[in-house]
């Protein structure tokens, strides 16, 4: 069990400014993913891409998957670009190609231009993958780790806040059909009803990447000496501000500043803080400050080619004490990765020193995890959208159709839930964390699925049109219930299933296990909608709704089962075979 004592002593030298650059950048990723929710069944409906009702879940499952598959494909290969490139760069892709695919489907006049725009989005976002490491890479500190990590479902959890309330908005999204009055403005939602919705997200997205570009500090080893103008522009605007920044990397000393100096010096105060989580195992805190110019010569021999004026490249003068220090530090294995030393080029993913047995493992329980969720998260809308039938109903097994609820009404449930996800990441998760062990916590959380999805469909027998003796609102109140406890679940599943990856997999292949995991997810998230839009839509042909939901509820008990096969990983252990 973690003791860091209080909250207070945990958050002790938490890198803040980073941390609220890159949740700001991942927030705007799940408000463009799940925008859609509200609306996938009117989508289908009214671009009248399926034969009839009971064949409209197969085609939302093909807009779900379009994007799943191609994230699928690409996201290792963004995975290594950030490796090339660095992290900024690849969020910032993502976030502006994710904006223009946006616009792209919003607009789009047939189902087949929507599927392609969806298609483009997981090309072009292989952002989680880059996030996660880019987090592993600010967040050195163990006992900070759980915060950071956290803030990744936890940004999900208010963008499903945001996402819908925007996808769900009577104002912003109108599916045809329903009345309006003429006008510029009804006129255009009448041709294009779900356009405005999209451009709402499309801005979030341009403005998330403008955020990165000014404020984002790079997080890579090597890439983070390179001149960032980006950076330069938002160091500017925030001195304008008021705010003290400290100096850059590329920023030197003249040769002739330094032939003034008379006597030693160490660097300036406040400037090397990036080190502070590459301390030796036994401590949390370390006493080294760091040299921005000093590292930059040792990594001389990797990036001179990339460096910035290396032709006048000197380093300020040291004391005796901080050069022994120095040297103390680098000679340690523990400290310094392999590929600061030598670079090895690039590993296969197959490679048995990447895919050890923790990784396989927590990579299985999260791919189980991925696929679970996105059934309930895509199909929850579907079944909520979906026509009312009492005539079809018949306590457990016979349904069609779904509960009849409008894109508004779905809207505010998702969002709702959404805000529940919120309060439980930023304050249950925390607790779990500093009073359990992250796989016990891990275990705990994979409980309550099962019986969320089991529960589901029989809350359709409590409508009072089919049970005349039920109150008006029971329905409405259980699903609530419902959607909040598989948000309670995944809200606290997802920030532990990070934490076990993190710590399972070696610090020098986190990137790639990262990558590879996400790719991963992205196919559970695209055989999921694809066996389940089928699944739904012939159990829906056959009168026998429920049965899908059961199915799920049984995949949800093996996923249980597989985390008592888990371990509690020790991330020490993995960095001192680096």
């Amino acid at each position: 069990m973690p003791h860091y004592g209080t909250f207070r002593e945990q958050m002790k030298g938490f890198p803040v400014r980073q941390m609220i650059v890159i949740s700001l950048v991942r927030f705007s990723e799940p408000i463009s993913f799940t925008s859609l929710f509200p609306y996938v069944y009117f989508v289908v409906r009214d671009f009248k891409a399926a034969a009839d009702e009971s064949q409209i879940p197969r085609y939302s499952g093909y807009l779900a998957a379009a994007f799943s598959f191609m994230q699928f494909l690409c996201s290792v290969h963004w995975g290594q670009a950030s490796e090339k490139i660095g992290r900024k760069s690849v969020l910032m892709i993502g976030l502006l190609g994710s904006a223009c695919c946006m616009l792209m489907f919003g607009f789009a006049r047939n189902f087949y231009m929507a599927l392609f725009a969806r298609a483009a989005m997981g090309a072009v976002n292989g952002n989680v993958g880059v996030i996660r490491t880019s987090i592993g890479e600010i967040a050195t500190q163990k006992r900070h780790q759980a915060v950071a990590f956290s803030t990744v479902p936890l940004l999900w959890n208010l963008g499903s806040v945001v996402g819908p309330l925007i996808g769900g908005s009577k104002y912003l999204t109108r599916p045809r059909g329903e009345p309006h009055t003429s006008g510029m403005y009804n006129d255009f939602m009448n041709r294009y009803p779900y356009a405005l919705s999209n451009v709402v997200v499309a801005f979030f997205l341009v403005l998330s990447a403008t955020v990165c570009f000014l404020f984002f500090e790079e997080t890579h080893y090597r890439l983070k000496y390179k001149h960032d103008r980006g950076l330069d522009i938002g160091d500017t605007i925030m001195t304008w501000l008021g705010y003290e920044m400290p100096p850059r990397p590329w920023h030197r000393p003249s040769r002739s500043e330094i032939q003034d100096s008379s006597t030693p010096r160490a660097p300036p105060n406040g400037v090397l803080d990036e080190l502070d989580g590459l301390e030796s195992p036994a401590t949390e805190e370390t006493p080294l400050a760091r040299s921005p110019d000093l590292y930059a010569a040792v990594e001389s021999d990797d990036s001179a080619s990339e460096s910035v004026d290396s032709a006048d490249f000197v380093t300020t003068p040291l004391s005796r004490q901080m050069s022994s220090a120095i040297v103390r530090r680098y000679s340690s294995h523990a400290s310094f990765p392999t590929s600061f030393a030598d670079e090895e080029g690039p590993h296969s993913i197959f490679s048995s020193e990447v895919l050890t047995s923790p990784v396989l493992q927590t990579i299985t329980s999260n791919f189980m995890l991925a696929f679970q969720n996105l059934v309930y998260s895509e199909f929850l809308p579907v079944l909520m959208a979906g026509k009312l039938t009492v005539s079809s109903l018949h306590f457990p097994f016979k349904m069609t159709g779904g509960f009849g609820y409008d894109s508004d009404s779905i809207g505010k449930l998702l969002s709702t839930t959404g805000f529940l996800g919120v309060f439980v990441v930023s304050l249950l998760f925390p607790w779990m964390d500093r009073n359990m062990r992250t796989i016990n916590g891990y275990r705990l959380s994979l409980c309550l699925p099962p019986i969320v999805f089991m529960l589901l469909p029989t809350i359709v027998y409590t409508n009072p049109a089919y049970n005349p003796s039920m109150p008006p609102h029971l329905t409405t109140i259980f699903l609530y219930i419902n959607s909040g406890l598989c948000t309670f679940s995944t809200a606290t599943a997802f920030p532990h299933a990070v934490l076990l990856q993190h710590r399972a997999a070696t610090p020098k292949f986190r990137a790639l296990v990262n990558g590879l995991n996400l790719s991963l997810n992205s196919l559970a998230r695209c055989i999921a909608p694809l066996l389940w839009g089928w699944l739904i839509s012939y159990t829906d042909s056959m009168g026998i709704v429920p049965v899908s939901w059961y199915i799920l509820s049984l995949l949800a008990v093996i996923s249980l089962l597989h985390a008592f096969y888990m371990k509690d990983y020790d991330e020490e252990k993995n960095e001192d075979g680096v």
